[in-house]
């Protein structure tokens, strides 16, 4: 019997090392929450001025921003690490991409991102 016990906790043992074995660093080199941010303005590529209209969406895989300040800056926050693709979609204007390299824990400027109005002159 004490052989049977020791046989079931080695055999345990095991299982829980085994389980483990994928806890580690990703092989990419990047751990599992490495995140950083991305700033930036919009700018109309007329006028020069902020682009502050409404709907406006801009995001990265699945995390949105609907709203830009009064001259037209943005945050996006808790973006992944490595090269990004912003998707930017402002009323009036042409849809546009911008590909920014986010760093962990640090903030990524996208800088001035100037859109193409749609709109007749």
């Amino acid at each position: 019997m004490r052989t049977a016990i020791i046989r079931s906790l080695l055999c345990l043992l095991g299982v829980v090392t085994l389980l483990g074995a994928g806890c580690g660093e990703n092989p990419n080199g990047q751990g599992v929450q490495d995140f950083g941010s991305i700033t930036g303005r919009l700018i109309d590529d007329r006028t020069g001025g902020p682009v502050t209209v409404s709907p406006i969406t801009i995001s990265v895989g699945s995390t949105p921003v609907t709203q830009v300040d009064n001259q037209g800056g943005f945050v996006l926050n808790h973006v992944p690490v490595g090269r990004q693709t912003i998707n930017i979609n402002a009323i009036g204007y042409a849809p546009i991409t911008v590909d920014v390299n986010v760093v962990k824990g640090q903030t990524s400027d996208a800088g001035y991102v100037r859109l193409k109005s749609t709109l007749a002159q």
